[in-house]
């Protein structure tokens, strides 16, 4: 009897620190180390798809860049810089994989309209038309004392006559 009581005692307590350990988890400000910009990625779109043009094919990401410490962040000190990027293409073999450099990346802190144009299929690697691949791409820079920044998001190529 005496071992049961003990037993769920100790159950609960773990079950009682679980929760109070939820919210300190989830929580996105207070990190230390960590860029204050949250990006967000309101807009895609893409050129060059065409496998009779020259140029190669692109994504121009439009993103927001939001405060994670709730208005805290408002000094020149939490702009961002992106610096590189890398994408890698499903159905693999399509396209080849790829990583770049970004020359302009700088965004404000509060900007909406910030956007970066991310080359990700040279012209001479362009598949057939009609080829249709997803690209996981992910985004590397840092703040302006240099606390890292990063951010995933999924590019479309739809390749076209």
């Amino acid at each position: 009897m005496r071992r049961d009581a003990l037993s769920h005692r100790l159950a609960a307590l773990a079950a009682l620190a679980l929760v109070l350990a939820a919210p300190a988890c989830n929580k996105v400000a207070d990190k230390p180390g960590h860029a204050e910009a949250v990006i967000e990625v309101t807009a895609i779109t893409t050129g060059g798809t065409s496998v009779a043009a020259t140029t190669d094919a692109t994504a121009t990401l439009t993103l927001a860049v939001r405060d994670r410490s709730s208005g805290q962040a408002t000094t020149f000190f939490n702009d961002v810089t992106f610096t590189n990027f890398t994408v890698v293409f499903t159905p693999s073999g399509m396209v080849p994989d790829g990583t770049g450099l970004i020359s302009t990346g700088f965004c404000a802190i509060g900007s909406v309209s910030c956007a970066l144009v991310l080359t990700l299929v040279l012209n001479g690697s362009k598949p057939a038309a009609g080829t249709v691949v997803s690209g996981a791409v992910h985004v590397e820079g840092h703040d302006f004392v240099g606390n890292p920044l990063f951010f995933d998001t999924n590019v479309v190529l739809v390749f076209v006559p």
